[in-house]
């Protein structure tokens, strides 16, 4: 427990300083926290709800600070005290220093009616600045005149309290982080790629990734007002990223692996991927006659665009033996998959990501791109599908591919120039010679499949640990998914390190190979 809290000080001097005025109060209210939490811990029997038990602690320890500040300070204007400079009235003859204390009062009164809820902030506004009556308001906003007067009533009573209270805006207002949204189903990802170009959507789910917040939390947190955050929220809501979970208040719905997370994962599991890639290699030099005997084109390859390709097939072989789910959950655009994120740039992943047609139900032609950072290509997931169509005829009609798309294939490194035709420039199997080579691989394809699910099951553990309780259910499939891509990647890196595989020029395309009839 101890190191868990000590792990967490950061993220804790963080929420505080979010919800005080000033560093010195988010250090002391920091510091209640931690005694809160080393006095209570006794109670917690299971370590994964430490950060559900964590954040209802500090939860708990703000609201008493309020409620102790309420009872020292009860402020005795009213918004009616202002109603003359709320809407910009001048501020009469009075001394200079009461004009001055008029100004910060009233800037602190426009802040506070910028974090009102809609119906609040819009019943206030019609009221008292655009002096509309409670039954024109009513039929404006499709309410009762009852209703009316309490939206007006519970208003000012919440900018009372709000002037009461120190507010500051949190370190993402002027801190963003980096956030990177992923997909994996059987639809598209630019459906959610489209939402997350900016900044905001990402940093308002990773606001409210390990407790739910009000709009007005959201709003100090992320240093936006609320008219404008309501949209940003709705369109979350539309998508099912984040969800209301009462009270006013709302919660990512989605996964998001944190760098800790990754960091745990390596180190409870680093141990596996050295021995698995010493026995992947050996297995590939006692076989290497006999696969480069199946004859396809690029049996004749360099060993070490030979090596390459065989790692490369073996370990997504494995990668798919290891399992996936045999059934995806309903998404809110109508596809089926899992959406997630990323706390930091993809930039940052050691795994580029798989293209292609399909390993394991091969429908030919296919083409097959498995992609690793440390080959540090140009060749990325995009330029796959811009030049699927021209791919596919390279490996199966070369002779139909023509000069200027052949050129662009060059250029990219995926083709080479004949006397006649281009021609690939990666492995290309017949249907019988891969299912071939599937078999001699089989054995090692099996031990790797053994690995990547002892790293998968670590995984699992530790994320249920690292994520709030409503999108636990969405741990198993995602742990395997990710933790299975690194561990590939990680046996690439080992045995570049040992130099058993050297890193070939940009334009070698390593990770591609083709299937044709």
């Amino acid at each position: 427990m101890s190191n868990l809290i000590a792990e967490n000080m950061k993220k804790i001097y963080a929420f505080c300083l979010s919800r005080l005025n000033n560093p010195a109060d988010a250090e002391d209210m920091a510091g209640d926290i931690f005694v809160e939490l080393l006095r209570s811990c006794e109670n917690m029997r299971d370590s994964s709800h430490f950060y559900g038990f964590m954040w209802g602690v500090a939860r708990n320890v703000y609201k008493r600070r309020l409620r102790d500040a309420k009872q020292k300070h009860l402020p005795a204007y009213d918004i009616s005290d202002y109603e003359g400079i709320l809407a910009d009235a001048p501020l009469g003859t009075s001394s200079t220093e009461h004009r001055t204390i008029a100004k910060e009062e009233l800037f602190t009164l426009k802040q506070e009616l910028s974090l009102l809820s809609k119906e609040y902030r819009e019943a206030t506004v019609l009221y008292y600045l655009k002096n509309k009556s409670c039954t024109e308001i009513a039929e404006a906003m499709g309410l009762t005149h009852e209703m009316v007067k309490y939206y007006l009533f519970r208003a000012r009573k919440l900018l009372k309290e709000g002037m009461s209270m120190p507010r500051a805006f949190g370190e993402k207002s002027y801190d963003p982080e980096i956030f990177k949204i992923d997909y994996w189903g059987d639809g598209t990802k630019a459906v959610y790629q489209d939402l997350f170009e900016r900044r905001l959507p990402g940093n308002l789910l990773l606001a409210a990734y390990y407790e739910p917040l009000t709009m007005t939390e959201l709003s100090l947190e992320l240093g936006v007002a609320t008219p404008y955050l309501e949209d940003e929220v709705g369109i979350m809501l539309e998508h099912e990223l984040l969800k209301s979970v009462g009270k006013g208040k709302y919660q990512t719905n989605i996964v998001i692996f944190t760098t800790e997370y990754e960091a745990e994962v390596y180190n409870a599991t680093k141990s596996l991927y050295a021995p698995a890639a010493d026995v992947l290699f050996s297995f590939i030099s006692t076989h290497e006659d006999a696969i480069r005997k199946l004859d396809f084109h690029g049996a004749d390859f360099t060993k070490n665009r030979f090596y390459w390709a065989m790692v490369i097939v073996a370990l997504l072989r494995g990668y798919n033996m290891s399992g996936e789910p045999t059934e995806f959950p309903a998404l809110a655009d109508g596809s089926k998959g899992y959406v997630y994120g990323y706390s930091r740039s993809y930039d940052n992943h050691k795994f580029r990501g798989i293209a292609g047609s399909g390993e394991r139900d091969i429908a030919v032609p296919a083409i097959n791109i498995v992609n690793y950072k440390i080959l540090n290509n140009g060749i990325n997931v995009a330029d796959y599908q811009m030049h699927y169509k021209a791919i596919m005829n390279l490996i199966s009609q070369p002779e139909s591919v023509d000069e200027a798309t052949a050129s662009e294939l060059v250029r990219c490194g995926l083709a080479i120039c004949t006397h006649d035709h281009a021609q690939a420039n990666f492995p290309v199997f017949t249907k019988s010679q891969y299912d071939a080579l599937l078999d001699i691989l089989h054995p090692i394809a099996s031990t790797l499949a053994e690995t990547i699910n002892k790293a998968n099951r670590e995984a699992t553990k530790i994320l249920r640990a690292h994520v709030p309780k409503g999108v636990k259910d969405k741990c198993d499939a995602l742990a395997r998914l990710t933790c299975g891509m690194n561990a590939m990647a990680h046996i690439v890196e080992y045995l570049c390190e040992q130099h058993k595989l050297i890193v070939p020029p940009n334009n070698e395309p390593v990770f591609a190979w083709g299937v044709i009839q």
